[in-house]
């Protein structure tokens, strides 16, 4: 999937006062925090579509795969799911100072992304990393910034 990134200007030097002050643990935790957030908004699905239910010839059912009826009747069909609804995760880096959302669905990027995603995801509503992000962005900065100025208030004793 392409990459993309939420990156707070000015971070370097709020971090090296924050650490002279000890007090990068609670920023640390809103940054994890915002990566879980993000992680779960990836993990949102849309509504079941007529792609997913039976009674036509061929579906995909989530969580399993394609199905399909025979001629005789009987269900037959193969697990291809990679779950990935429950793929997003979110990593620690950097000492606690980068958070990494992401999945390693093979098919993720067709389904999630937006350069590469099919053309029948995005008009059954499929959310890509990227619209995320660009919605949730302003959310997971305010967080980290809350975060911030709350650690360098408690500094100076406010």
């Amino acid at each position: 999937m392409a990459d993309f990134e939420i990156r707070i200007e000015g971070m370097d030097e709020l971090i090296k006062l924050l650490d002279s002050l000890a007090r990068l643990d609670p920023v640390k935790a809103a940054i994890q925090a915002a990566g879980e957030y993000l992680a779960g908004k990836m993990r949102e699905y849309p509504p079941a579509s007529e792609a997913n239910q039976p009674g036509s010839r061929q579906w995909y059912q989530r969580g399993y795969g394609t199905k399909w009826i025979t001629r005789s009747g009987a269900v037959h069909g193969i697990a291809t799911s990679e779950d990935l609804q429950h793929s997003w995760t979110q990593a620690i880096a950097d000492d606690g100072l980068t958070s990494i959302v992401g999945t390693n669905v093979s098919y993720a990027p067709y389904v999630q992304d937006r350069d590469e995603q099919a053309w029948f995801h995005k008009a059954r509503g499929w959310i890509t990393a990227q619209d995320t992000v660009e919605a949730e962005g302003d959310f997971v900065v305010n967080l980290i910034a809350r975060s911030i100025e709350d650690e360098i208030e408690k500094a100076a004793g406010g």
